[in-house]
């Protein structure tokens, strides 16, 4: 057995973010290869559930690796479950079986993993009914909806021995200015991120697409859930729902002075047919971010760089697919335990927004302190 020390979370994301300048560091991005030449048995048979933009784009990236078979396809969209299968069938591979209800795909006793890209309101659900069943997951972002249910799922992973991997969706760069910091030992103790997106979502469903930034922002404080959340408009009511929101949460720090994010998101019309849209409904695929860090021994920045994202689907389930054949999850890009915490920052910000008030969090009991509806909130589906 292989006595190779697991690389921190923070150690692998300035990695990623270094992926694209040549630094050394970037190897890092990716911890677990193909370990070995594949074998008859190793080859692992995979369904895709939800054939939209994401799930497409998994499908094609699968086609693209070895030792995999794509066994099933899901979908509700009869043409997209068709155009599926030709991909699959022009590939070289079988046809695959074609379902419109998942609880079929997850019931297959000749289904080894599944890849759930859904609208978000399914992941959580979807992923705790296929642990159940003895599926390793690989789950689009975000892996829950609510507090609860991604609680539900780090245990019902932990319970059957599953590997369950979320996507990372992380498209990060590093400012020229910030590299000899980042490739320095004297890094030391991040104490301080600021940062500020643009987004094209309205509302308290907004805060969800500062997912990634929160993410390495948690990851380069090292640091867990929260002691103090708040998320408050700054600008008044909007027809269009809210223009720009600040976010601020503390952690529990071994210094004097608590950790902290501070963290603005401005929404903005979507404009059909953009030129920075996809295909699908005008979403914006590149969004403006940036996250700055402070530390003791200096200050450095990052960036949403569009161009990183290119290979990083196909690097993730890379990752995955070692993860699975090897059962090493602890070697996965990102482990559901971390990926739900995250979430955990998204879904305590989106309750201070919808409330309209700050809390206080015990991260210990993960409970907030003194406020009963929005304890309420962490289990609600409403959040």
């Amino acid at each position: 057995m292989s006595t190779k020390k697991a690389v921190s979370r923070r150690q692998f994301l300035i990695g990623f973010a270094l992926a694209g300048t040549g630094v050394g560091l970037a190897s890092l991005w990716n911890r677990s290869g193909a370990s070995r030449i594949l074998g008859a048995n190793d080859r692992i048979r995979t369904a895709v559930i939800g054939l939209g933009f994401s799930g497409s784009r998994q499908l094609g990236e699968y086609l693209r690796l070895p030792g995999v078979e794509i066994a099933a396809l899901c979908d509700i969209d009869e043409q997209r479950l068709s155009e599926g299968a030709q991909m699959i069938l022009k590939s070289g591979q079988p046809r695959p079986t074609m379902a419109r209800d998942f609880r079929r795909i997850i019931d297959s006793q000749e289904i080894d993993a599944i890849s759930i890209a859904t609208p978000a309101r399914l992941h959580g659900a979807m992923a705790i009914a296929a642990c159940e069943a003895g599926k390793d997951v690989y789950v689009e972002k975000p892996c829950s909806t609510n507090f609860s249910e991604g609680k539900r799922l780090v245990a019902a992973a932990e319970k059957y021995g599953r590997v369950v991997q979320q996507r990372m969706g992380t498209n990060f760069a590093v400012s020229h200015d910030s590299l000899p910091l980042l490739t320095s030992p004297t890094l030391g103790e991040v104490q301080r991120v600021s940062g500020a997106k643009v987004t094209y979502d309205v509302g308290v469903e907004a805060i969800a697409d500062a997912f990634d930034e929160l993410d390495f922002a948690r990851a380069m404080l090292e640091v867990g859930l929260p002691t103090h959340v708040s998320a408050v408009s700054l600008d008044g009511p909007r027809r269009n729902g809210l223009r720009r929101v600040g976010i601020r949460m503390l952690f529990n720090s071994s210094g004097k002075d608590p950790r902290a994010i501070d963290f603005q998101l401005e929404t903005r019309p979507k404009v059909p047919n953009h030129a920075n849209s996809t295909e699908s409904g005008g979403r914006p695929s590149h969004f403006e971010s940036f996250n700055r860090f402070v530390s003791a021994n200096g200050d450095f920045m990052v960036m949403s760089d569009a161009e990183t994202s290119d290979h990083q689907t196909e690097s993730d389930l890379t990752n995955f697919l070692s993860c699975v054949r090897d059962r090493r999850p602890h070697l996965s890009n990102f482990p559901i335990a971390e990926a739900q915490t995250s979430c955990a920052l998204v879904q305590l910000a989106q309750l201070s927004l919808r409330h309209q008030r700050t809390f206080s969090f015990d991260p210990e009991s993960e409970r907030v302190i003194g406020d009963k509806e929005i304890n309420a909130g962490l289990s609600s589906d409403s959040q």
